[in-house]
């Protein structure tokens, strides 16, 4: 005969070998039966611990009402209950330990009292059929793995208290958005591969969100702008979240690499005026990301900050910026580079293999750049370099630019200097940066000025443009600014 709820409790009791008690620890359950209500016997109505492993791979349960006495759930103890659909949990409990509920994968759902203040690592671990969880215990963690795996629960809200997410706690986990306003740490792999997370509101307290977090989940835009102390971000905190179209980073931050690596839907970014540094693969691999401005304070782009970003057209640039590491810009889209005056060194690869680049350009503070540093920019036209003394260079520089093609501009003083220098001499053309008709007749008497086409110009307010200067007995192409 199959006993029901309502059965049992017309009885009263289940047959002394379904269990075996030590006092009021409930050790074991040896019975087949498919549903349980601890309070209809007065044996299990006095229990106040279920033991580790009580029920574990028990797989005839369905149903069970933990007795109202019960204050502690042990490890594993009803880990790998594959039937096990219903659970009621009385609200007086305080513990539900390691692995309780792990495998439990036709659990549908849980409501966990108030009265917990432990909920351990795993404890839902792997629950497939979880749907819904009511999350009021006053517990100021959700640990290690609690709810990993379990893919059908789709929305959780939780507690005030809960300060802390833990390693791969949700990791896989069905959610499509969470409220982590009350959070002020995020551990590593929380919500990896949680494939329908879209929407994710931080707390302003924010403290750290570790290494991949929210690594191949589907969240559309984070705002950590709000937050109003340093945040520390760990490696691949973001990384493939295919989906992230718009990223507003804290003010204060401590970032380690791979932030945002291959998200490839970001499309603009801006970096906080109080960085002093964009580290190490922040964005790269993005290949949406179109637009990037740099903080006023931003002095160094570490390597390969933006390395794979096709459709990079624009950087706003600050004019603080000293040193660009090496791969920063490798692939990237630019047409044009206006780099800013402030800018000492390039190292190596940082705009090499840019498919599209035509015209660059260079302030009067640079001293280096890198091996292969503009390599293989097939499309160069031209460079202007304000520097007098030649920025020494590493080898391979414009390898593949078509140099021999290119004009390069320089100071009118220093023209010697670039045609004699290693690599420098290569372009076709070197000739003097101008900006206007005083500094060309400035150079030793009145000039005859020319535009490309041979028609003779007047010297007044002459357009930005390529010009052909006869001067006394020289003749010569200036650039006119």
């Amino acid at each position: 005969m199959t006993l029901t709820l309502g059965t049992l409790a017309a009885w009263g009791a289940y047959p002394a070998t379904s269990y075996t008690l030590d006092g009021t620890t409930l050790e074991k359950w040896n019975g087949t039966e498919t549903e349980i209500d601890m309070n209809s016997d007065p044996a299990l109505a006095a229990v106040t611990d279920i033991a580790n492993n009580a029920f574990k791979n028990n797989g005839t349960l369905k149903t069970i009402v933990i007795g109202d006495a019960v204050k502690n759930i042990g490890l594993w103890s009803f880990m790998d209950c594959h039937a096990l659909e219903n659970v009621t949990l009385p609200v007086g409990l305080e513990a539900i330990k390691n692995a309780a509920f792990s495998s439990c994968t036709a659990l549908k759902a849980i409501d966990i009292p108030a009265s917990v203040t432990t909920l351990g690592n795993s404890a839902f671990y792997n629950c497939q059929s979880l749907s819904t969880v009511g999350l009021n215990a006053n517990v100021d963690a959700v640990n290690d793995m609690c709810f990993s795996g379990c893919i059908a629960l789709k929305s959780l809200t939780l507690a005030p208290s809960v300060k802390t997410i833990g390693n791969e706690a949700f990791q896989g986990a069905g959610i499509t958005s969470i409220d982590l306003s009350n959070v002020t740490v995020i551990n590593t792999s929380a919500f990896e591969d949680c494939s329908s997370l879209a929407t994710v509101t931080f707390s302003p307290a924010l403290e750290e969100i570790s290494s991949s977090a929210f690594a191949y989940s589907a969240i559309r835009g984070i705002d950590l702008s709000g937050c109003t102390g340093e945040v520390t971000v760990g490696f691949n905190a973001f990384q493939d979240c295919s989906q992230l179209a718009t990223a507003l980073l804290p003010a204060q931050a401590s970032i380690s690499s791979g932030m945002f690596t291959n998200c490839t839907a970001l499309q603009e970014l801006t970096i906080p005026d109080t960085w002093s540094e964009i580290p190490v693969k922040l964005a790269n691999g993005c290949t949406s990301l179109r637009k990037l401005t740099l903080g006023s304070g931003v002095t160094a782009i570490k390597n390969t900050a933006f390395m794979g970003d096709t459709a990079l057209k624009e950087v706003v640039w600050n004019d603080v910026l000293e040193t660009i590491d090496w791969n920063v810009f490798y692939e990237c889209g630019f047409e044009e580079l206006n780099l800013p005056e402030s800018l000492v060194s390039v190292d190596d690869y940082s705009f090499s293999a840019l498919p599209e680049l035509k015209k660059v350009k260079f302030g009067a503070a640079l001293t280096s750049l890198g091996a292969s540093c503009f390599a293989q920019c097939p499309k160069l036209q031209s460079v202007e370099c304000a520097a007098t003394v030649p920025p020494t260079l590493g080898s391979d520089a414009w390898t593949g630019s078509n140099t021999a093609n290119a004009t390069l501009y320089v100071p009118s003083e220093s023209v010697a200097a670039y045609e004699a220098a290693d690599q420098w001499k290569d372009f076709g053309v070197c000739t003097s940066i101008v900006t206007g008709i005083d500094e060309i007749e400035a150079t030793g008497g009145t000039a005859t000025i020319y535009d490309l086409q041979g028609h003779r110009v007047q010297g007044d307010n002459l357009p930005v443009g390529l010009y052909i200067i006869k001067q006394g007995n020289q003749t010569r192409k200036v650039l006119v600014k």
